[in-house]
């Protein structure tokens, strides 16, 4: 297939340029010149100077356009001049303002203070972080947070200063970076809609189940999604998307439980009775007492713990100053002191029994003594627990009366 006169003179003009580029290396090394040059070549090397492209080629900013052009792959191909680069990444301003209560937030309590602006700003779902990222020409780092409900741009922007680790926090303004209305719809591909998750409060999810749908089909949250769809029958329906509602809604329930667990049994400690004596030994008095946490409302634990893993039995009781209290107070009203105690099986989920101590006032209230938890529900249990807590009855009296304070 043969080229037309018009292409060659343009692809021999392009491999001219080249050639005397090669020359002119070749003499500035003093290497000898090549043997006497055709008339073709000294007329060639006598016309005029290589184009601006040609110059941008030879300086080695590799091939310019007539270049690419000119060359034979390309040109049998009919392939054109690569397109210019265009930037990929524009940065648009988000009008950032300065929060009212984000001057000088110290480092060490900023998740703290995101978390709450995120349950005042996202509630439900929050905001994300991003990684500490330094900026240019100064002693400080900014850190991006984005809103975590779905299609919703709402941004925070700290500004960390390196010498005072002092932080000032910024909120996007700018129109398209603000937060949206923040209806994600019913989907459940990722859990329960953030919506109906900002309703459910730590209170609420320690409910059941069935109790956590009753109060979301209260008559004060009969409204409708961003779809039309009601969240009674969103929760209760038969289709499909309602049952994985009630499923999401159960393990929402199920994880808030898992948490709580932990932060009081130390991790992989659950079910041993190592951690529970480990816990038992954080909530006894002079424990509290050492790390300066005790007050007359503090749970602490009774007397002496009972944990005998060999027969596998469990006996403690735990209550507070102004809970054993009740006992002394009820007998200020000229009243015989009694004890009215009871016990049930439903509580705990080890199976343990809890046992519930309280005595009646003379307007026929129950008053909280203290509780106890116990593994065998006999006399020896029953006379332990007693034992300890008119112990701890009579200590605690005979403390605020010699320090002369209020019973």
């Amino acid at each position: 297939m043969s080229d037309s006169g018009d292409d060659d003179d343009f692809e021999d003009d392009a491999y001219a340029a080249l050639r005397r580029k090669a020359k002119a290396a070749r003499q500035a090394n003093g290497a000898p010149a090549t043997p006497a040059a055709s008339e073709e070549e000294e007329e060639e090397e006598e016309e005029e100077e290589p184009s601006a492209a040609e110059d941008g080629a030879e300086d080695g900013g590799g091939p310019s356009a007539a270049q690419w052009a000119a060359s034979p792959r390309r040109r049998s191909k009919g392939a054109a001049a690569p397109p210019p680069r265009e930037k990929k990444h524009v940065k648009h301003d988000k009008g950032w303002v300065l929060l009212k209560d984000g001057v000088r937030v110290p480092l060490t309590t900023l998740d703290a203070y995101i978390a709450r602006v995120g349950r005042e700003k996202a509630p439900g779902r929050g905001f994300t972080g991003e990684s500490w990222r330094p900026q240019k020409k100064t002693s400080t780092t900014v850190r991006n947070f984005r809103c975590l409900f779905k299609g919703c741009n709402g941004c925070l922007r700290a500004i960390r200063d390196l010498d005072t680790d002092l932080v000032d926090v910024y909120e996007s303004t700018a129109d398209g970076a603000t937060h949206n209305s923040h209806i994600e719809g019913s989907s459940c591909t990722s859990g329960v809609p953030g919506e109906l998750r900002a309703l459910l409060t730590p209170n609420k999810l320690a409910m059941e189940p069935k109790a956590i749908r009753r109060y979301l089909r209260g008559e004060n949250l009969r409204r409708t999604l961003t779809n039309g769809t009601l969240v009674c029958s969103l929760i209760d329906g038969p289709s499909a998307e309602a049952r994985k509602m009630r499923k999401a809604l159960t393990g929402l329930h199920k994880r808030f439980l898992e948490a709580q667990r932990n932060k009081v049994m130390p991790e992989g400690a659950g079910g041993r009775f190592g951690g529970l004596s480990s816990v038992l030994e954080c909530l006894e008095r002079e424990y509290l007492i050492a790390h300066g946490t005790f007050n007359e409302h503090s749970v602490h634990v009774l007397g002496t713990p009972l944990v005998v893993p060999e027969t596998r039995r469990v006996t403690f009781s735990v209550s507070t100053e102004n809970l054993l209290l009740n006992a002394y107070r009820q007998t200020q009203y000229g009243l015989p002191p009694f004890i009215c105690v009871d016990t049930t099986h439903r509580l705990m989920i080890e199976g343990f029994c809890c046992m519930l101590i309280g005595t009646m006032s003379i307007t026929q209230h129950f008053h909280t003594i203290a509780y106890a938890v116990c593994s065998h529900e006999d006399a020896d249990a029953h006379e332990y627990v007693f034992r300890q807590v008119f112990a701890a009855i009579d200590a605690v009296v005979a403390d605020r009366a010699s320090k002369q304070l209020r019973v």
